[in-house]
């Protein structure tokens, strides 16, 4: 019994040492496992979150300037992106975000989604970055010519300042929506005339625009002519008609306005130095006056038509120097008859935006209403990327047509006989035609093969010499741009 006893008090003796080895064991791992928490706690601690006094950290900016392109008054900007970044490891409070001119500002900032003018106490953690948005909407100032307005968005922090300068321009215009003019109403340069939906002029009427009048047409407007429209340019000031927009990104963008439409009724229209561009369809003339004109135009270019440069249902038309190119179907369409003189112009659709399928020019006299097709097309260029860029499909008896002396893109045996045909890229070498400039180089064949005709001068109003060249442009040498 003894032995035993002291078996198990050596026993007992034994377990109590081990529960005690085992329980300073655990505190051992806990406080190692404690420890290792603090450290992990301690190295996680979020420093980019931590607002830093420092003056020397600073903000650095995505521009230094955000520039905004000419906009009428009265309407709202595009909205420009500025990014402010904090490249340093800990944040910075902005004490303050301000335009310069505060509630006087033309100008509206966006922070964290929200519009205002001015804004306080704004973080931006270590290594981050943050996001403002700006527009400009300009009151108008009655002045004829735009004019600057300028601002800035300022930033203080730790006793810095920083800005970043804004600059736009303002253009007050004559505004004018869905209305009928009067008779006989005359535009003038100065103020741009700004159509909405559809402008009138009614039969035996005439709107008349003066040489440097601007006219800019609205999504999905026209100008709708049952009477006459007389556009008098020159050569030192054109008559411009084009979009609303004067974004870069807009500049050659097509489909942005509907059309200048001649109606039934219209006679008598002329248009001289004239830009026609980024509409639908530039001139649609569904005329059929006998034995007149419906259309005469000259020293003009047409350009950048999601449908057509000029689309004609049975009238009369009289080209010459005029250049019309990029256009997502037809360049020029007489597809109803009429009597259509062409002489010294340039039709180009290469380059071109479209993907498209039928030729350039197309002369067609089908149809119920359809006249008599009577083309005469001399010392012109027609150009593209299709393989075939002039149809004239003629079934009417009293038909007839004359195209002779022109450099044309096609592979027709009857054409060849008068006219130089080519299969070859960038045949007639215009200068520039990635950029849509089409005058020629000193290398082009359209150079002193012209025939002897009426004008002495080109598009650009440059004297033709002894031995003019085919085309709009008489070449010159490059000393001037378009």
């Amino acid at each position: 019994m003894r032995v035993k006893s002291i078996f198990q008090s050596h026993f007992s003796w034994e377990e109590s040492a081990h529960n005690k080895i085992c329980f300073s064991s655990r505190i051992f791992y806990h406080f190692i496992l404690l420890c290792f928490v603090l450290i992990v706690v301690i190295s996680c601690d979020p420093k980019e979150e931590n607002i830093s006094n420092n003056s020397s950290l600073k903000l650095t900016y995505s521009l230094d300037t955000i520039h905004f392109d000419t906009l009428l008054t009265e309407r709202s900007s595009i909205t420009q992106r500025l990014i402010v970044r904090n490249g340093n490891d800990e944040a910075i409070n902005l004490n303050n975000i301000s335009l310069g001119k505060s509630a006087n500002s033309d100008y509206d900032i966006y922070v964290n989604g929200i519009e205002g003018k001015s804004f306080s106490d704004k973080v931006i953690y270590g290594n981050d970055s943050m996001l403002i948005l700006v527009e400009v909407f300009i009151d108008p100032m009655d002045e004829e010519l735009p004019y600057l307005v300028k601002d800035s968005i300022q930033f203080s922090y730790n006793g810095n300042l920083d800005d970043v300068k804004l600059v736009a321009y303002g253009q007050d215009a004559i505004y004018l929506n869905r209305q009928t003019l009067e008779c006989n109403t005359t535009w003038v340069k100065g103020k741009p005339y700004v159509l909405y939906d559809t402008i009138s002029v009614e039969q035996s009427c005439t709107l008349t625009m003066e040489e440097g009048t601007r006219v800019f047409l609205d999504n999905g407007s026209a100008l709708v002519i049952d009477g006459t429209l007389l556009m008098n340019g020159t050569a030192a000031n054109r008559i411009i008609v084009k979009n609303t927009r004067f974004d870069e990104e807009f500049k050659n963008a097509p489909g942005q306005w509907n059309a200048i439409y001649f109606g039934e009724t219209s006679i008598g229209n002329m248009v001289k130095y004239a830009t026609i561009t980024n509409g639908v369809i530039g001139l649609n003339l569904d005329t059929r006056a006998d034995d007149e004109i419906e259309l005469q135009i000259s020293n003009s270019r047409i350009g950048h038509m999601s449908s057509a440069g000029i689309r004609s249902l049975g009238a009369d038309l009289d080209l010459l120097n005029v250049e019309i190119f990029d256009c997502a179907t037809e360049l020029l369409g007489v597809l109803e008859g009429g009597k259509v003189d062409i002489d010294h112009c340039t039709f180009s659709n290469e380059p071109n935006q479209f993907s498209r399928r039928q030729e350039s020019l197309r002369f067609l006299d089908e149809g119920a209403e359809s006249k008599d097709l009577d083309i005469t097309i001399t010392n012109s260029i027609i150009w593209g990327r299709q393989s075939e860029e002039l149809i004239a499909e003629l079934t009417r008896p009293s038909s007839v047509k004359n195209i002779a002396n022109n450099i044309i893109r096609s592979r027709s045996e009857e054409l060849e006989v008068s006219n130089d045909l080519s299969q070859e890229n960038y045949y007639p070498k215009f200068a520039r035609p990635g950029i849509f400039d089409f005058r020629l180089s000193e290398q082009s064949p359209a150079i002193d093969t012209a025939l002897e005709s009426s004008t002495t001068i080109d598009l650009l109003d440059s004297l033709r010499d002894e031995k003019p060249d085919l085309g709009a442009y008489e070449w010159i040498g490059m000393e001037e741009e378009k």
